[in-house]
């Protein structure tokens, strides 16, 4: 499994007070944020997408797809665990779940702590899944929280409150969608702040319709193309320049190669200038 999903790496070093987390582990993940991303990251964000992809020598963006020989950067693993840990909600697809059957989403000790201390959230982010068809396994790891919501199409509710654990509260739409999801959450179940964990041709019309406020992106800048990237691509640089600014870039190595780190404000959140620095990887 790509390091991206790999909960037991924590936010800022296995370290920390005591195995429930404690001033030490937020101390380190603020610090971590500040180096990654220029902030400490302690505002609510609104609509949030944490992404990853390959930028070529042609300059395109290709998002990266994980399995088996996806590049892995603990930082990357970091800056999703952070995105996870600052929203109400983490919002993702059936497709995700069933191309990732290892997909847990629990935070580290150590972003649950600083989740605690800093947006005063003692609960971990509440799961919501969009699924169109209903094909969802009923033991996937995501489906297993404290507190799950999957968001379906009427047809499919009936048999999936049949089929999926007790405690996985079903919601039924008319007509399901990123979108729909977003104003189901934010307007009707109090869950303003959301972190969507989606592919392309699931985001695209997000970006199209400015229903994205921030996006934290991880970049893998490798010459040769990583094993897996998903087609359609990402946005290109153009479309993100048209919306957005980019607040800040840090870039770092690791041993898959080098990575880059960026976080992008939509214009009217008033982005400060573009600042490009080097971080310890």
């Amino acid at each position: 499994m790509g390091a991206r999903y790999r909960a037991e790496v924590d936010g800022g070093g296995s370290g920390g007070r005591n195995r429930e987390g404690g001033r030490d582990d937020s101390d380190r993940v603020a610090v971590r944020a500040r180096g990654v991303f220029g902030d400490a990251l302690t505002a609510a964000p609104g609509v949030l997408h944490v992404a990853a992809v390959w930028i070529g020598p042609s300059g395109a963006l290709e998002t990266l797809k994980i399995g088996p020989g996806a590049p892995e950067s603990e930082l990357d693993t970091f800056a999703l665990g952070l995105a996870r840990a600052r929203c109400d909600a983490l919002l993702t697809t059936g497709r995700i779940l069933r191309e990732e059957p290892g997909l847990d989403p629990a935070l580290p000790v150590a972003l649950a702590a600083w989740r605690l201390r800093e947006r005063c959230l003692a609960d971990p982010p509440v799961r919501v899944v969009l699924t169109g068809r209903g094909d969802l396994d009923p033991g996937h790891p995501l489906l297993l929280g404290p507190r799950v919501l999957v968001v379906c199409a009427e047809p499919a509710a009936g048999r999936l409150r049949r089929q999926l654990p007790a405690r996985v509260e079903v919601v039924a739409r008319e007509a399901p969608s990123l979108a729909d999801g977003l104003d189901f959450l934010q307007h009707e179940a109090g869950l303003p702040s959301v972190c969507i964990e989606a592919g392309p041709s699931s985001t695209r019309a997000l970006y199209r319709s400015a229903r994205i406020d921030e996006l934290m992106l991880s970049v893998f800048s490798a010459e040769s193309p990583p094993p897996l990237v998903s087609a359609p691509g990402f946005a290109s640089r153009t479309e993100l320049e048209s919306c957005f600014d980019r607040s800040h870039r840090s870039e770092a190595d690791a041993p898959s190669g080098p990575w880059a780190f960026e976080r992008w404000l939509r214009r009217s959140a008033g982005a400060a200038p573009d600042e490009v620095v080097r971080t310890a990887s």
